[in-house]
């Protein structure tokens, strides 16, 4: 009884071996000609070539879904001045609501890099100076006749001198030394 079942466990693990191999076996060929033809067939297109942002300067405008009379045109003259400069511009909607349900929106515009931050409204104009306590290598151009901090300054009122004043601090990219206002 011991020499049978010895010759049966014998067959039985060679038996499952071969089936384990030739499993692993077939995975792997499968496998390497899939390689291939991802290889071969999907690198038929030409590789896309981004912007590097770090390199332009970035404008991010943030308004509420309540809006300001003044958002559409600040969007503009940002738009219009990137024609001018190398300027990456942003604008994000936060949906309308109290000084400290917005700040998460002007800190975040900080944590992705924006140079210069506008924020037309009254709402957002404590969340900006907020922000720009700690953000001094930020820009601030908000609305308010006479900002309190040296990174922040007034939007200008006309076009013009706002697309100036973007047009500038893009080209001297980092510098805080805008007029405030006093």
């Amino acid at each position: 009884m011991t020499r049978v079942t010895h010759i049966i466990h014998a067959l039985w693990s060679t038996k499952r071996r071969k089936i384990i191999t030739t499993t692993v076996a077939s995975i792997v060929a499968l496998g390497a000609v899939a390689g291939i033809l991802i290889g071969v067939l999907g690198n038929t297109s030409k590789a896309v070539a981004y912007t590097n942002i770090s390199r332009n300067y970035r404008v991010c405008l943030l308004t509420t879904t309540n809006g300001s009379k003044d958002d559409a045109r600040v969007w503009q003259t940002i738009q219009n001045a990137a024609k001018n400069a190398p300027i990456n511009a942003q604008h994000i909607t936060a949906p309308d609501g109290s000084a400290e349900q917005l700040q998460p929106y002007v800190n975040s515009l900080v944590a992705m890099k924006c140079q210069l931050i506008i924020t037309p409204g009254e709402k957002l104009a404590g969340p900006a100076t907020t922000a720009a306590r700690s953000a001094t290598q930020t820009r601030f151009l908000i609305t308010a006749e006479h900002p309190d901090l040296p990174n922040e300054s007034s939007i200008p009122t006309d076009s013009q001198a706002l697309a100036a004043d973007i047009t500038n601090s893009a080209h001297g990219a980092g510098s805080t030394t805008a007029t405030n206002g006093k």
